[in-house]
């Protein structure tokens, strides 16, 4: 589905200083094309709208008891609910309030009203950063965007898995000031297990990224997940990869978040872990930097 002149946004965080240099407005979009095991967005991998049932659900019954069409499930004590259909009847027996839309549908304008209600924080290199999901599902919608916040001196920056064809992301290319892609693991078959896709498309886009005249506005980035992202070998290959073309790209390694685990729960699906696992400590990324420092130049925790 591709929207021109609205966009599915599950989510906007302000002040966030993770995703882009200084504070930064993050506009999280609907949908992405990967189905990585460990996603620390689930919320936002279906492109179209989808209704939930929130944790403040009691589960008192009301609205199964009027539920004709079963679009009610539940499981180890939870309720989720199908569809994107309205869900009035569920919410007017609802003393919780608890069904509601996944996402805002918001056009061009309200999206520039959004970000520029937080651009006197914009110091420093600050800005607004397009995440997901996989924010270029949404291209259409991003090409009409992106030059109006850049005729405005918004800093703008994205945040991708970069599986779509390099074409949507070269137009968009000359309005954006920073670009954030995640190379999760370089072994493709152990991608295509924990991600669902191959990953020789998005090699191939890294590869003529990194040989453009846009490289400088390029980071790599590797969320280390353990048991699958965060081994020696996994990082040593992603390093010797990338410094075949360009042994000063910014390499980037994240830390393990464990609070991915509670968005699950809500959500009513399995994660990757029955045990959560911590963050990794200082020693610990410390070790994971060296590893790429051995063939990169740039290479932050």
């Amino acid at each position: 589905m591709e929207v021109l002149n609205k966009a599915n946004i599950f989510s906007i965080k302000r002040f966030a200083i993770h995703d882009g240099q200084g504070l930064r407005t993050t506009i999280f979009m609907k949908g992405c094309n990967l189905r990585c095991v460990w996603c620390h967005n689930p919320e936002g991998l279906d492109m179209q709208p989808q209704y939930q049932i929130l944790s403040r659900c009691i589960q008192c019954n009301r609205c199964k008891e009027i539920d004709t069409d079963n679009r009610i499930q539940s499981k180890d004590g939870t309720y989720s609910i199908t569809g994107s259909q309205s869900v009035q009847k569920y919410q007017d027996v609802c003393i919780m309030d608890a069904f509601e839309l996944d996402c805002q549908q918001l056009t061009i304008n309200q999206v520039i009203k959004e970000i520029e209600a937080d651009q006197v924080f914009y110091r420093n290199n600050g800005g607004v950063t397009f995440s997901g999901g996989e924010p270029l599902l949404q291209q259409p919608f991003l090409l009409e965007l992106l030059p109006l916040l850049k005729q405005k001196g918004i800093h703008c920056a994205m945040e991708t898995a970069l599986n779509i064809p390099y074409s949507k992301l070269e137009e968009l290319l000359p309005y954006l000031d920073q670009i954030y892609i995640d190379l999760k693991l370089v072994d493709d078959i152990k991608h295509i297990e924990y991600t669902g896709v191959s990953n020789s498309f998005i090699k191939q886009n890294i590869t003529k990224l990194l040989q453009s005249k846009y490289a400088f506005k390029v980071t790599i980035r590797t969320p280390l997940i353990p048991l699958y992202t965060a081994t020696i070998d996994n990082i040593e290959n992603i390093a010797c990869f990338l410094s075949k073309h360009n042994k000063e790209t910014n390499y980037e390694l994240l830390n393990y978040n464990p609070l991915a685990i509670q968005k699950y729960q809500d959500l009513s699906i399995p994660f990757c872990f029955e045990e959560n696992k911590p963050m990794y400590s200082k020693e610990e990324m410390k070790l994971f930097q060296n590893i790429a420092k051995k063939y990169l130049i740039n290479v932050s925790i």
